[in-house]
């Protein structure tokens, strides 16, 4: 049967979404499948018009091209599929394929010897999936759970990964997209997950969900950690860092100063009389926990030392006196 419409073909408008045309084939590809219609030489060849037609338009570019060429492309595609067809050396029946394509098993070898999915083949498992999740230090020092939403890819249970289902016999063997994910070899699943994320988690550390890698249960799925810049502390390994401002008066007094933690709680810090800008103190045990236990991290606190803005005439002329009276000399020994 010759045709000119790959729409009229499948019986669909020239609108029609991808879910549209993978139904309509569906539905014409058992009607006229040669099983239910043996030794029926009309029956197959409208078979593989319609497989030709769901090739081109469940690609995007090919039905792009068509719909820009329309007559045109229908013959280059026809010259492409004969010279596909002599090219075929293989011979697969069709209930093989009839079973295959609607029950979701079983394959077959290409001409190049690729494998679609081959039935009572030993496949190899799966790889695990890793996905990229970004937490707070604040998380990370005190473990949290957090609901989370993503899109993971599975290999497509219609053409097990392949991207093609075959069809035909003989010369008239022909490889189509696949209808489920049209032609990728993998469809992807909208997720939401909560995952617990354990107190000591550093950048890098993947945190399992067992079986969750895939649809099939059979691999493992890996969130990989990436801690979020903070804008008071920063990590290195166990141990956290902060630089904490200190008035020039309370340098030279000396005192108790309070540090916010990522517990939400305050530490007392005891700062030394006359301390320098740049002064390091170190808190032993204070810093991010060990994920497997054992002791703490240190923090470490670095002294900056801010002077007073917007000084009263008063203020001023106590900075001036003591200019008076002092005699330092900061910059005598610079070299």
């Amino acid at each position: 049967m010759e045709y000119r419409d790959y729409y009229e073909t499948l019986g669909v408008s020239r609108t029609a979404t991808d879910k549209e045309l993978s139904q309509a084939f569906r539905k014409l590809a058992r009607k006229y499948h040669p099983d239910t219609h043996p030794n029926d030489a009309e029956a197959e060849k409208r078979f593989k018009a319609i497989n030709e037609a769901y090739q081109v338009l469940s690609d995007a570019d090919k039905r792009k091209k068509y719909d820009h060429l329309g007559a045109d492309w229908e013959r280059m595609g026809q010259q492409q599929a004969s010279r596909q067809h002599r090219q075929s050396a293989h011979n697969e029946d069709f209930s093989d394929f009839f079973e295959t394509f609607f029950s979701g098993g079983g394959g077959y070898e290409d001409m190049a010897g690729g494998i679609f999915g081959q039935r009572g083949a030993k496949r190899a498992a799966p790889e695990p999936t890793r996905i990229d999740l970004t937490v707070s230090l604040a998380d990370a020092f005190n473990g949290a759970k957090k609901t989370i939403t993503f899109d993971q890819s599975d290999a497509c249970p219609e053409c097990e990964g392949g991207g093609r289902i075959v069809s035909g016999r003989g010369r008239g063997r022909v490889a189509v997209a696949c209808p489920r994910c049209h032609g990728r070899g993998s469809t992807i699943r909208r997720r939401t997950l909560t995952v617990s994320i354990p107190s000591g988690v550093a950048e890098g550390s993947q945190i399992r969900l067992a079986g969750e890698g895939d649809a099939s249960g059979t691999s493992d799925l890996y969130f990989v950690v990436h801690l979020e810049p903070h804008p008071f502390y920063r990590v290195t390994g166990s141990d956290l860092h902060c630089d904490l401002p200190v008035m020039d008066y309370e340098a030279v007094l000396g005192g108790e100063l309070k540090v916010p933690t990522l517990s939400g709680s305050w530490l007392t810090v005891r700062l030394p009389a006359e301390s320098q800008s740049g002064k390091r103190m170190r808190l032993k045990g204070q810093g991010i926990p060990h994920l497997k236990g054992g002791e703490r991290g240190d923090l470490y606190i670095m002294i900056k030392i801010l002077i007073p803005l917007e000084l009263t005439a008063d203020e001023r002329s106590h900075f001036e006196a003591l200019a008076v009276t002092r005699n330092d000399q900061p910059r005598a020994n610079l070299f």
